[in-house]
């Protein structure tokens, strides 16, 4: 039996003795239990060394504590230096700009039709899907055509109407080229919303709405009228599309004039794509003859298609 006595000193923390340690085997002698700062025990272990030194090891550690709380919010920074204002931009680049973005957001949709994703679910809005652009009014209709403020001047030429022109977050004419492609194959309807100045409002939809190509020049085939507006719409049934260069209509002299184009016949019952203001006259303006007569102007028009498959 071999007898022997250890002290430690724990500087500024406690003192640990050990003494009187009795070991039947100190080559196996490896672990012994000494108290530490009163009720508290700790376990170590003696490593025999060579010429009967030995040495102390630790024990494996213990649990982690808990997570301390967090460190206050730091303070708010500077604010920085105002960035260099921009110049007014020159009117004339900015429509060019506008007309290049339709004309790009337009000729992508030729192959991913918007009324193929204007459902009823749909938010209303100006939708990108894969950078294809259209505007969807959340119920089920992509739109082709808003008037509002005169913003945009409709007294276009040919290309232009075939191009499409405009801002899809403000007024514009998506183009013959396009609304034909995107309505081929399918079974379309369309829907005229109006408003006058005075606040009033009406519609006017159609079951059957077809557009041929550049070819037939755009031939309208239009029927089925359903709505509040009346139908002024059957009146240009048949007709092919004219511009202030390209006059196609029945008439004597050229009917878009300051109506803009459209499916004139000899000359209109609807012009949504006139010269926007109040009225000057008879025949002036936007007008929808069968709701509001020859002299009254409206202020909002929306043309809106809707279609499906075969």
């Amino acid at each position: 039996m071999a007898l022997f006595s250890y002290t430690h000193v724990v500087p500024l923390v406690c003192t640990i003795f050990l003494h009187n340690v009795i070991c039947h085997d100190v080559e196996n002698c490896r672990y012994v239990t000494i108290p530490v700062c009163g009720d508290q025990e700790v376990s170590t272990t003696l490593v025999r060394e060579n010429q009967g030194q030995y040495r102390r090891e630790a024990g494996p550690p213990g649990k982690s504590g808990p997570k301390g709380s967090d460190g206050q919010k730091g303070q708010k920074g500077d604010r920085g230096v105002p960035g260099i204002r921009g110049a007014n931009a020159d009117p004339q680049v900015a429509e060019r700009t506008i007309d290049m973005k339709v004309q790009e957001l337009r000729t992508s949709m030729v192959s991913m039709s918007g009324v193929d994703f204007c459902k009823e679910s749909t938010v209303a809005g100006i939708h990108l899907v894969h950078g294809k652009g259209f505007v969807c009014d959340g119920k089920g209709w992509m739109i082709i055509q808003h008037r509002r403020d005169g913003s945009v001047n409709f007294e276009r030429n040919w290309n232009e109407y075939k191009d499409g022109f405009g801002s899809l977050d403000g007024e514009f004419w998506f183009g013959l080229h396009t609304i034909h492609k995107v309505m081929r194959g399918r079974d379309c309807q369309l829907r005229i919303e109006l408003e006058s100045f005075e606040r009033e409002q009406a519609y006017a939809e159609y079951s059957t709405f077809v557009i041929d190509d550049e070819e037939k020049k755009y031939r309208l085939s239009i029927s089925g009228y359903n709505g509040t507006a009346g139908d002024s719409m059957s009146f240009h049934d048949g007709m092919v599309f004219t511009t202030k260069d390209r006059d196609n209509d029945m008439s004597g002299s050229n009917c878009a004039g300051t109506h803009g184009g459209w499916w004139f016949k000899n000359c209109f019952r609807a012009s949504p794509n006139a010269v926007w203001g109040r009225s000057t006259g008879t025949w002036s303006r936007i007008i929808w003859y069968t709701w509001k007569g020859d002299s009254t102007a409206l202020d909002h028009t929306t043309m809106k298609i809707r279609c499906k498959e075969h």
